[in-house]
């Protein structure tokens, strides 16, 4: 079974007192709802914590303090199975900050207009997979790290801080904070259209069982000196690096 918090039209779920972090537990599978409905976090930070399984937010997020997306700390070791779909049209101000655990963007305002960090973890880190086919993202991504799961750790996926199960493209900047992966799933086009900045990018295909494709543009990776390809198969490297 699952949960569901269905948002009339044109209501808003308010959450925050303006002082503390607004605070919405999703311990899953969860859904929350609304076309024309929006969470509204108001003047304080808005959280959304996700327990072990994927939940769905598919309503507008409103606020004025940024967004932070983690999981339950019990479920950190386990953060492949803590998911969060995010689909909105969202509107809220300030940065997306991503911990352990994957955010599966449907739509393409879903990280409103601000700046997205995925944060590295000891053993497991932020996610973003990208599943909107032709889906583009204008906003800067800040990035660290494998993603959610990672084969040094029996995991059963090849994933990346960045990842592509859809064609599509990031026009923002990516700016690696330390080592990271991209990475694409076979038979898609990953496009980073932006400047890619930091010291050591690593480019992978998501399955190992096909052809994936990353396309650099801009000089794409004029200031990252350190470009790993990883993975059985050939990826294709399009744009001046």
């Amino acid at each position: 079974g699952y949960d569901q918090l269905s948002l009339a039209a044109g209501a808003s779920l308010a959450v925050g007192d303006g002082v503390h972090p607004g605070i919405v537990i999703l311990n899953g599978p969860s859904y929350l709802l609304g076309a024309t409905g929006a969470l509204d976090f108001g003047s304080s930070e808005g959280v959304i914590v996700c327990g072990n399984k994927t939940s769905y937010v598919r309503t507008a997020i409103a606020g004025r303090q940024g967004l932070t997306i983690a999981t339950i700390p019990d479920f950190a070791e386990k953060a492949d199975r803590s998911v969060l779909e995010l689909s909105g049209n969202n509107t809220y101000a300030g940065d997306t900050r991503i911990g352990a655990l994957r955010v599966v963007a449907t739509g393409a305002n879903c990280f409103s207009s601000g700046d997205v960090h995925v944060l590295d973890g000891e053993r497991f880190g932020g996610e973003v997979r990208f599943s909107l086919a032709g889906g583009v993202w204008t906003n800067g991504f800040h990035i660290a790290g494998w993603g959610a799961r990672d084969t040094i750790y029996n995991g059963s996926e090849y994933n990346g801080a960045l990842s592509f199960a859809e064609s599509g493209m990031v026009s923002g900047d990516v700016e690696l904070t330390s080592l990271a992966r991209v990475c694409a799933q076979a038979g898609t086009t990953g496009t980073l259209a932006g400047t890619v900045s930091g010291e050591r990018l690593q480019v992978f295909d998501l399955t190992h069982l096909g052809f994936a494709r990353f396309d650099f543009i801009r000089n794409g990776l004029d200031l990252c000196p350190v470009l790993d390809l990883v993975g059985r198969n050939v990826l294709h490297i399009a744009g001046d690096i």
